[in-house]
């Protein structure tokens, strides 16, 4: 992802959720594709480690609270939080919309 992206993403992210990560955090998800669990550390580095990692974990709470994720049997400290993506209509809204590098805010 390109500083450029990531910040239409950010900005985005603030107008729709009222912060600057769930978008940023769910595309670098999305871009995955299959490829398997997702957790802070993953999510960080996709995002080049341009957001902290308590900001992702978050993120993520939210993402699971909202049904996009399914947290995994977590096996304690100091293992990361682990998360499968829950198909459905959140993940077919941020490849149809926030991946669409023609959506940005409007000026006004």
């Amino acid at each position: 992802m390109t500083s450029d992206e990531f910040a239409r993403l950010q900005g985005l992210s603030v107008a729709l959720a009222g912060n600057s990560v769930l978008l940023p955090v769910a595309v670098a998800i999305a871009e995955r594709g299959e490829a398997g669990p997702v957790s802070t550390p993953i999510v960080n580095q996709l995002l080049g480690g341009r957001v902290p990692t308590n900001r992702i974990s978050k993120d993520l709470a939210r993402l699971h609270r909202l049904g996009a994720l399914t947290e995994l049997p977590y096996p304690g400290r100091p293992h990361p939080r682990i998360y499968d993506v829950t198909d459905g209509p959140f993940w077919t809204f941020v490849r149809d919309w926030a991946l669409d590098p023609r959506v940005h805010l409007a000026d006004g």
